[in-house]
């Protein structure tokens, strides 16, 4: 009697060129596999473990039997006594997509750029955004953030995070600020004297204020490529495979009020001063980084993490170049290794270019 070996309709095998992952979208956990078990599932996600064995050696019989143990488990597969019920456990779906023309912000909050909030707030609520990040690099006083906190609480906004440096800060005043301000999902403070949870309300995920020993001093400290950041879950997973995940339905604000992709990047497409943000999101020129996939991108085309790593077109290997890897990624797909992106002297070359090159003039459709 045949017995099928079935993958759960949550794990998603993604191939790379050396290894492959098992990526579990529902328990947001990943597990590292050789190719060879990832081959098992090439046409189907079911196989015939018995009927595989009969063409096999007894060396490659033991490795197929752990594999399927393997797959057992850690609840990644399970066994079905026929063809039918295979059929009762469909693949999930990886159509995307998200109801409004802009899903989230980033704002770089500057004492260079008086930022009008409240004007920025109203063409948010045009497009439907519900999700901002301010990110401040100089010191910022609690009187300012109130404003701007209160601000949020009478927009249509949902969720913002909050990033800034730790001087001036008193932690009871930020505790109370986000106890009061049900909208704060993290309050991040970057130059503090330890990396950790410094308050977590309930535990539920939200709410919380985070702290970073690292002093963030513009927006050149983005684009770090690392498994702490990777996003296992079904959003990232099935977005990746038709838009950028770092990039799509994204719209910035630099710290000088250029309007842009992402701060870090030179490109921009008008100053908040005489240019709407409902125009922008409209502009072919700035959509077309929404469409840089992983697949499209150089290495990570060949990387078993690109379906669940986060990605980079503001620091490429090569500058200029929208379809090269992430300048701050260390990993390499074929050894499998990883290394300390900054040590690599091309990438040191790479990084005093981006920090010489001056912003670029506006860009039109």
């Amino acid at each position: 009697m045949a017995r099928y070996l079935c993958l759960h309709s949550n794990c998603m095998i993604v191939g790379g060129i050396s290894r492959s992952t098992i990526c579990d979208i529902q328990r947001n956990e990943y597990h590292l596999v050789p190719n060879s078990l990832a081959g098992m599932f090439a046409e189907s996600r079911f196989v015939d473990t018995g009927k595989i064995k009969k063409s096999l050696d007894a060396h490659s019989c033991a490795i197929l039997d752990e594999y399927e143990n393997f797959l057992i488990r850690n609840e990644l597969a399970f066994y079905a006594g026929s063809l039918k019920e295979c059929s009762h456990f469909p693949p999930v779906s990886t159509e995307w997509d998200f109801p409004a023309h802009i899903s989230n912000m980033i704002i770089d909050v500057s004492d260079a750029y008086e930022l009008d909030l409240a004007s920025v707030l109203a063409s948010l609520k045009n497009l439907n955004c519900r999700y901002i990040q301010f990110r401040f690099y100089e010191k910022v006083r609690m009187p300012q953030l109130k404003k701007m906190v209160g601000l949020v609480n009478n927009s249509h906004v949902i969720s913002i995070d909050i990033l800034a440096p730790s001087e001036g800060l008193e932690v009871s005043e930020l505790i109370s600020l986000v106890e009061n301000n049900r909208k704060i999902n993290h309050f991040i403070l970057h130059n503090y004297a330890y990396d950790g949870v410094l308050y977590d309300e309930g535990g539920f995920g939200v709410g919380k204020i985070l702290t970073v020993s690292e002093r963030l001093e513009s927006e050149m400290h983005c684009g770090i490529i690392h498994p702490n950041y990777f996003s296992v879950n079904i959003e990232t997973y099935t977005e990746a495979q038709h838009f950028n995940t770092c990039l799509n339905r994204k719209i910035s604000i630099d710290r000088n009020g250029f309007i842009k992709n992402c701060p870090s990047m030179k490109q921009h497409f008008g100053h908040l001063s005489d240019t709407k943000l409902e125009d922008v999101a409209g502009n072919e020129a700035f959509r077309q980084y929404w469409h840089i996939r992983k697949d499209e991108i150089r290495k990570c085309r060949d990387c078993e993490f690109r379906y669940i790593c986060t990605d980079c077109r503001a620091y490429t290997e090569y500058p200029g170049d929208l379809h090269a890897a992430p300048l701050k990624c260390g990993y390499d797909p074929y050894s499998c290794e990883w290394e300390e992106w900054s040590s690599n002297p091309l990438k040191k070359k790479a990084m005093e270019t981006y920090s010489a090159s001056p912003t670029l003039q506006y860009s039109e459709a």
